[in-house]
């Protein structure tokens, strides 16, 4: 299953190496990332999630 960050809401694919990700990362199947508008949707209730802390290394490096 691809993984979507929940900062930058970047799509990983299954083979990355998370042990390396700059954030955290929610699960999104295959069907779900056809749907634009659930992606978009998961992306924001990820960042608000994400404006609690703002911990990670992709929010540190503001790359947005």
């Amino acid at each position: 299953m691809k993984r979507q960050g929940q900062f930058t809401g970047k799509i990983y694919d299954e083979d990355y190496d998370f042990n390396k990700c700059p954030e955290c990362c929610t699960m999104i199947s295959d069907e779900d990332l056809k749907d634009d508008k659930f992606i978009n949707k998961r992306h924001v209730k990820d960042l608000l999630d994400c404006v609690k802390y703002f911990g990670c290394p992709a929010a540190k490096n503001n790359t947005l």
